[in-house]
């Protein structure tokens, strides 16, 4: 889901709001984001990594105690499949960390994206495409009971606080 038009209005009346805005800058693999200040209209530069516009490196560094976090995928409890890089989980547990658990993370989603189980396809690989699957991701699908795919969370996997969606908004029990 792209969610920069809903990042385009708050941050167009951020007359409103008492916060800043920042997006994500993936600094390395296998370490948490850095979140860099960011207004409206600011420029924006190629990663050197994934080739996604982010920040410059000369925007202030900021640590959000808001988070708008991606997801593929989610379950009613909260739990978001993301694209398999863990940057998310990581930069939760980080501000988790700096905050002493007093963050707010929100995901955004279509209601199709929400799932139980995987239906099983007729061919393995089906499976991954069907569910837009990364190789990382598919390790961590399981087969149950030979009918459907069941998605295996991990300790490091961090649960959102709410995710909304067009039909209705989940909260974390």
């Amino acid at each position: 889901m792209n969610i920069l038009p809903v990042m385009r209005e708050l941050i167009s009346n951020q007359r409103d709001f008492k916060f800043n805005h920042s997006l994500p800058v993936v600094v390395e693999s296998g370490q948490p984001l850095e979140f860099r200040e960011y207004k409206w209209g600011d420029n924006l530069v190629k990663s050197h990594l994934f080739s996604v516009m982010e920040p410059s490196a000369d925007k202030q560094k900021v640590y959000p105690q808001v988070m708008i976090v991606p997801l593929m995928g989610f379950q009613n409890d909260c739990h978001r499949i993301g694209y398999g890089g863990g940057f998310y989980d990581r930069s939760i547990e980080q501000m988790k960390e700096i905050y002493k658990g007093k963050i707010l993370m929100i995901g955004v989603a279509f209601e199709a994206q929400k799932f139980d189980l995987f239906k099983k396809s007729a061919a393995e690989s089906d499976i991954w495409r069907e569910n837009q699957c990364s190789k990382i991701e598919r390790m961590r699908l399981k087969f149950e009971n030979n009918q459907n795919i069941k998605w295996v969370q991990l300790d490091t996997d961090q649960p959102l606080d709410y995710i909304v969606t067009e039909k209705q908004i989940y909260k974390k029990d």
